[in-house]
C-alpha cells in the first residue's frame, strides 16, 4: 500500500524527535487504545501531518525547521587541583620514560628507534639481557640491578 504522505510530510515527520511524537500519539489516542494495538504505531501511516502541524503550532516544541538559532550550551567546567597544575608546568631534567616503562634503542638503518616494551618482551628482554650482557645503557628498567647480573 503506499504512502499517503508527501515528501515533505516524510521529511516534517523524521525530523521531530520520538517524545515529539510521541506526545503527538498520546493528545490523539486514549493510553489503553494504544496498549491494545501496537500494530496500528509500526510505521507512520497513523499520522495525519495536518494535525501533526496543528499540534506542533500548539504546543510548547519548536519546529525543528525553525529560524530561530539553537541555544548555546552551557560551558564545561573542570576542577583544576594544584597538584595537577605543577605537574603539567614542570619538564623533567631529562627526556627519560615514565617510571615503570622500558624501552629499547635499535639502530635501523641510519636511524635509531626507540621501541617501548610491552611486559611480555620485558620478560624475553630480561632473558636475553643475562644471556648476552648489558643492555644499551640509555634504557631506563623499573627493576633495580640485580645481584646476580
Amino acid at each position: 500500500m503506499p504512502s499517503k504522505h508527501t515528501p515533505e510530510d516524510h521529511r516534517l515527520i523524521d525530523s521531530l524527535p520520538m517524545g515529539v511524537m510521541t506526545a503527538f500519539r498520546s493528545s490523539i489516542y486514549q493510553p489503553a487504545y494504544i496498549t491494545s494495538n501496537p500494530e496500528q504505531f509500526i510505521n507512520n501511516d497513523w499520522i495525519d501531518t495536518a494535525q501533526l502541524r496543528k499540534f506542533l503550532q500548539c504546543a510548547t516544541h519548536p519546529q525543528p525547521d525553525s529560524s530561530s538559532p539553537a541555544p548555546e550550551p552551557s560551558p564545561i567546567r573542570v576542577k583544576l587541583e594544584n597538584d595537577a597544575l605543577d605537574a603539567a608546568f614542570t619538564r623533567p631534567l631529562s627526556p627519560a620514560t615514565a617510571p615503570g616503562v622500558r624501552t629499547r634503542i635499535l639502530k635501523e638503518g641510519n636511524h635509531e628507534v626507540l621501541e617501548i616494551l610491552s611486559d611480555s618482551d620485558m620478560d624475553s628482554d630480561q632473558e636475553d639481557d643475562l644471556g648476552q650482557g648489558s643492555a644499551d645503557p640509555r634504557e631506563s628498567s623499573p627493576l633495580p640491578p640485580s645481584d646476580s647480573e
